[in-house]
C-alpha cells in the first residue's frame, strides 16, 4: 500500500479484474508501481477525471457521460470494409472485416470457424 495522497497507479484489486490470470501473466514480477502505466487523469470540462476499475488489469481514467460526452456511433463507414466470407459461421452476421494484406508467402484464404477471410500459408 502506498501512503495516501500517492500518485503511484496500482493494479486493481484481484476481485474485480474480468482475468486475474491474464493479469498474472501481464505484471511477471515486476514489482510494485512497475505493473501499470503511470497515468495521471486530465482535466476534463473542469472536472477532474478519476481512475477507476472496470474489469481490467489497471485502472483507467474515467468521468460520467454527461461531463465528457463520447461519441456511440455503431456505423463504420469505411471503404476496407469487406463482407464476412460466405463460408464463415451464422453466427459471424453483422461481423466486420477487412481485405487482408498478405506478406510474401502467404495469400487469402479462409479458416474453418472465422468469420473473415485471413492470410494463410502460401501452398
Amino acid at each position: 500500500h502506498h501512503p495516501q495522497g500517492s500518485t503511484t497507479v496500482m493494479p486493481c484489486p484481484v476481485e474485480s479484474m474480468t482475468s486475474p490470470d491474464g493479469c498474472s501473466a501481464l505484471f511477471g514480477e515486476k514489482p510494485d508501481g512497475q505493473q501499470c502505466p503511470q497515468i495521471t487523469c486530465p482535466k476534463a470540462l473542469g472536472v477532474e477525471m478519476k481512475l477507476v476499475c472496470t474489469g481490467g488489469c489497471c485502472p483507467t481514467c474515467w468521468a460520467p457521460d454527461h461531463v465528457v460526452s463520447l461519441d456511440r456511433h455503431t456505423a463504420l463507414e469505411n471503404p476496407a470494409v469487406i463482407p464476412p466470407a460466405p463460408q464463415a459461421p451464422t453466427t459471424c452476421s453483422g461481423a466486420r472485416c477487412f481485405e487482408p494484406q498478405c506478406g510474401e508467402g502467404f495469400a487469402k484464404g479462409f479458416q474453418q470457424g472465422d468469420c473473415c477471410y485471413s492470410c494463410v500459408a502460401g501452398r
